[in-house]
């Protein structure tokens, strides 16, 4: 229970980093107005409309790279597995409803989940089993005599 809690933190650390320092900031702001209204009345509005555009250019720029490199899934029916559009890479649909993004190690016949607690294997519907090959008799076999 406490290593699954572990994960989904590790999993989410930047989102809520994020979230707390888009709430936090703001609240100290407010609570901060009555010290700053004295030096930001004496600002040259250029001033404060460059440090709103680069606060906003920042935020944006944070967004962006969250939204970027968080993958994309796109769940295949026919596999039962979820697939990330941009890499490739398959994930268990099963730690996907725990919020947790556990990538498939891909054997020969299917994929397997990586974390210690699920470990679910999905087979692979393309996959034909190669037929085994009769064993030979050769002339100094001891069948043969």
């Amino acid at each position: 229970m406490l290593s699954q809690a572990k994960e989904k933190l590790q999993a989410h650390a930047l989102e809520a980093l994020l979230a707390g320092l888009g709430t936090a900031l703001p609240a100290w702001l407010l609570l901060a107005e009555s010290r700053l209204m004295p030096y930001v009345s004496q600002l040259d509005p250029t001033t404060v409309i460059r440090a709103a555009a680069l606060s906003l250019v920042v935020t944006l720029w944070a967004s962006a790279l969250v939204l970027f490199f968080r993958p994309k899934l796109k769940f295949d029916s026919r596999l039962g597995i979820y697939r990330d559009k941009k890499t490739g890479l398959y994930f268990c649909p099963s730690c996907h409803t725990k919020k947790i993004r556990a990538p498939l190690r891909q054997g020969e016949r299917g994929w397997r989940c990586v974390i210690k607690e699920c470990q679910l294997f999905f087979p692979n519907p393309d996959y034909k089993e190669q037929p085994k090959q009769p064993v030979s008799v050769g002339r100094n076999s001891w069948m043969s005599l």
